[in-house]
């Protein structure tokens, strides 16, 4: 058992190294930079209807004040509002670009579709900002469709449970066999007790935003939460049995934020490919949130090009390929 735990170890150790090496990478970043591109333009097409008499600069000032910065415990968060503002502009680490990515298409481009008054404006914003507005359409349709089969016809559709946790998936419907929620402990909370140096020498690297954020632990200890507090992977499920099994680690169970991320890289009209694996990887990893056998067994249901199997040392002669996507026209 002591081997199998250090052989588990060693595995983790090499795939925190590969994560944040992937973080680094221009490549990743690009992909991160693209989609955020996206839901700036989703911002920036909201701010000129809603005040159309606005000057450039105005409109770029209320675009930015329509996001809503992550607060506390999130990574990926910013410091003060000038760190925002350069998130939309892409000035980022794969961290600070996908968790603010996320908080635009769950806090506005959902929440707008779903209102039938914002509705028409999402849309119209939606075509300018280059989404695919039939995946959106399609995606609402399933909404509604689970919706009325759980809840019968006619009940209002809520945006972060009824659409957001794409509930009619079957990685989500996976995910709730391989995890189970924890107590995260008294008077801690979740905040990460790994300290700053240890994620350093795992290749992390802080970009000069998360240098200055703080945990309430102490400046020493990463300024982000641990989701291992919050939740851990069912031993006994059939997903943690096969990972084990190939000697793979498991965390916190099969990736729900990478569900996410392949359903709105569709919805944004961007590629659901293995590049966009690579960038799930080096933004959850890292921060312990997931292991690789949990991000690519989501990704396996996009693309064929990475598998649950593949570990860093399968994976690393591939990186380059990977991230060497087409020029778009």
């Amino acid at each position: 058992m002591t081997s199998e735990i250090q052989q588990l170890r060693a595995q983790e150790l090499e795939e925190l190294e590969l994560a944040n090496a992937l973080e680094r990478m221009p490549g990743c970043r690009e992909v991160a930079r693209a989609l955020m591109a996206k839901g700036a333009a989703y911002l920036w097409a909201r701010a000129r209807i809603a005040w159309p008499q606005a000057s450039e600069e105005e409109a770029r000032r209320l675009m930015r004040l329509c996001g809503r910065p992550a607060h506390d415990p999130f990574n990926g968060r910013a410091a003060e509002e000038a760190d925002l503002y350069g998130f939309f502009e892409g000035r980022g680490n794969v961290r600070e670009l996908m968790a603010n990515l996320w908080l635009v298409v769950n806090d506005l481009l959902v929440p707008d579709l779903l209102d039938e008054q914002r509705r028409p404006m999402a849309l119209e914003c939606s075509a300018q900002a280059g989404f695919s507005l039939e995946r959106l359409r399609e995606q609402m349709g399933l909404a509604r469709a689970h919706k009325d089969r759980v809840a019968g016809p006619g009940e209002a559709l809520r945006a972060k449970e009824d659409w957001l946790k794409f509930p009619w998936h079957p990685v989500r419907q996976m995910q709730e066999q391989t995890r189970r929620p924890l107590h995260p402990l008294e008077g801690l909370g979740p905040w990460s007790r790994q300290r700053r140096g240890e994620f350093e020498r795992e290749g992390g690297v802080f970009s000069p935003c998360e240098a200055r954020l703080r945990s309430p632990l102490g400046p020493d200890f990463l300024p982000w939460m641990d989701p291992r507090h919050l939740w851990v992977a069912r031993p006994e499920s059939p997903f943690a049995q096969e990972a084990m099994d190939a000697g793979r680690p498991v965390c916190t169970g099969i990736s729900g934020v990478t569900l996410q991320f392949f359903e709105f890289a569709l919805m944004l009209g961007e590629p659901a490919d293995a590049a966009l694996a690579l960038v799930c990887l080096a933004y959850l990893v890292p921060v312990k949130a997931h292991s690789f056998w949990e991000v690519l067994a989501v990704a396996e249901h996009y693309q064929r090009a990475l598998v649950r199997t593949d570990g860093p040392r399968q994976l690393i002669p591939q990186v380059p390929a990977l991230l060497a996507r087409p020029a778009r026209p």
